[in-house]
């Protein structure tokens, strides 16, 4: 197996890697207005925020 560029090899298997052009983005709905997290205010990133770190933990049972 001839090695690629950007390829690498662990345990006999090679992994490839690809370049991702596609960023994740966070805006809020102000108003029916989508703003970007680089023009909100501190507090108003503190209220966009939470609820994405929360989606998964939704699921979870608390004991």
């Amino acid at each position: 197996m001839k090695p690629i560029p950007g390829d690498r090899v662990i345990h006999g298997y090679r992994l490839e890697s690809v370049e991702l052009r596609d960023t994740p983005t966070i805006e809020r709905n102000d108003n029916g207005e989508y703003k970007p997290s680089l023009a909100l205010s501190i507090r108003q990133k503190c209220t966009a925020v939470p609820p994405i770190l929360l989606l998964d933990s939704a699921k979870t049972q608390l004991s």
